[in-house]
């Protein structure tokens, strides 16, 4: 059993084939690496040529960061400001897309960066945003030669000019870490400089790390047969948890439906059938009592040092699925006896194992004692992600200036009180909890009141919203 403050092991055997976390695994966690390489976090140093077009461009990002505002609170055109910077400004990457990759799209857009979208869905609503050119690849996971092809014949057009990629999912996190090598030397990206990376999305590594920073987290318990979870179900207690070791593997089996939580030992042993169908590694953890309002998370960029250049705190309103799900409606916080343990804990975590580049790291306020406990430290950009670039700190455009070796904007105070939301999921998140009395229409509709913004939309970029919408139409009356 994961127990706090000690080494996590399992009930039984070895951790799904992990080992306890040592003060060395290729290096010791949390090491500043004084021979450090790039910014890219690969090992190419810039050449005497691209320091002259790095000072170049950190002039022009001095002259165009942010763009201007149009009466109507709209961006003025992005276009005008790439051609006029267009030797100086290196292009982004954005691996995927989807509501997380849209952040990062319009976070980089609006401040006159050109864009490069790789993603695999054609209907994806985010692909018509205004400020990105959209590539269609197969799937990254069966198909990443394609995507090593893209992303080298993209380099060809970049000449001697770097361009920087920003990884929006596990997979594509875990396809820079292994094609690291090749594409540095003609990208810059963000990676710790590690040598067991494959295992930090899971979440026996982050509880691993959680242990050693001191960071509270719940019982976890890795089991490696039915028996073992029975028993393991059994000490935990009911209600418990029962999720996928590798978050990100679960949407392909599964979709959105999440095997989390379990009331029953019969339950249980249903759950724990289906996924051993599938070969999908579980784990079981103690319930977190609480309401979704109780889960709150950290975003920061930290540079190759893991030293932060920005973090910012939110709170969910909602998720969907309901209890277990992604955020869908949440707002950013500045109360200090929030944020500052919330800051703490979740930069500690992110400082123990050497984080380079742009996380989350959630936890939830237990219901029964009012302590924060880790959930999970997501090694790229979230959804939520989004709720931190309107409240004033723009993340991605932080760490593409970081990465190409001029100076990060400035921090500046978290504007508080900013939501976002996604609609359509929030709508089936309080029918869920409308159905068990837990919500009423009023409830809902002040929780959506003050600063708030549908995901998709945007004054300056409205053929997302629109997309969206019409699909969602278009499903209704199918």
């Amino acid at each position: 059993m994961i127990n706090q403050g000690q080494v996590p092991w399992p009930l039984a055997g070895s951790c799904l084939g992990g080992k306890a976390l040592g003060r060395r695994e290729g290096e010791v966690l949390g090491q500043i690496r004084e021979d450090a390489t790039s910014p890219s976090g690969g090992p190419h140093g810039p050449s005497q040529r691209e320091v002259g077009r790095r000072q170049a461009s950190s002039a022009a990002l001095r002259s165009g960061r942010g763009g201007s505002v149009d009466a109507k609170g709209g961006h003025e055109d992005a276009t005008k400001h790439v051609a006029d910077n267009a030797v100086a400004l290196s292009p982004a990457y954005v691996l995927k897309l989807g509501p997380n990759g849209l952040t990062v799209v319009r976070a980089l857009g609006r401040r006159g960066i050109p864009v490069v979208s790789l993603h695999t869905e054609r209907g994806d609503p985010a692909a018509r945003s205004r400020y990105t050119r959209s590539r269609i690849l197969p799937p990254i996971e069966e198909h990443e030669d394609a995507w090593i092809d893209a992303l080298l014949e993209e380099a060809r057009r970049l000449g001697l000019s770097p361009g920087v990629i920003f990884p929006i999912s596990d997979a594509s996190w875990l396809f820079l870490v292994r094609h690291r090598h090749a594409l540095s030397r003609s990208f810059r990206f963000a990676l710790p400089e590690a040598d067991n990376l494959a295992g930090w999305p899971g979440k026996p590594f982050q509880y691993r790390a959680a242990a050693e920073a001191g960071v509270p987290f719940p019982r976890t318990v890795l089991p490696r047969s039915e028996n073992e979870a029975r028993d393991a179900a059994a000490a935990l207690g009911f209600p418990c948890v029962i999720k996928p070791v590798y978050s990100h593997l679960r949407p392909a089996t599964y979709g959105w439906e999440k095997l989390a939580f379990v009331t029953t030992p019969e339950e249980l042993v249903v759950k724990w059938r289906d996924a051993s169908q599938h070969r999908l590694a579980l784990m079981l953890q103690e319930y977190v009592p609480g309401g979704d309002d109780q889960i709150y998370s950290v975003h920061s960029y930290l540079d190759s040092r893991s030293r932060p250049l920005a973090a910012g705190v939110l709170r969910k309103i909602r998720q969907y699925p309901p209890r277990f799900g992604a955020g869908c409606c949440a707002v950013s916080i500045v109360d200090p006896a929030i944020t500052q343990p919330i800051k703490d804990m979740g930069l500690a975590l992110l400082q123990t194992v050497g984080f380079h580049g742009i996380s989350g790291v959630e936890f939830k306020r237990d219901a029964r004692t009012g302590d924060f406990k880790l959930i999970e430290m997501n090694v790229r950009t979230g959804t939520m992600t989004a709720v931190i670039v309107d409240s004033g700190l723009n993340l991605p455009f932080i760490a593409y200036c970081d990465l190409l070796g001029q100076p990060a904007p400035a921090p500046v105070p978290l504007r508080a009180g900013r939501k976002v939301v996604i609609i359509d999921r929030d709508i089936k998140s309080f029918r869920y909890y409308k159905a068990r009395g837990e919500l009423t229409w009023l409830q809902w509709v002040r929780s959506l009141i003050g600063r708030t913004r549908e995901y998709y939309f945007g004054w300056d970029d409205p053929a997302p919203f629109l997309g969206r919408l019409g699909g969602l139409v278009r499903r209704a009356v199918r």
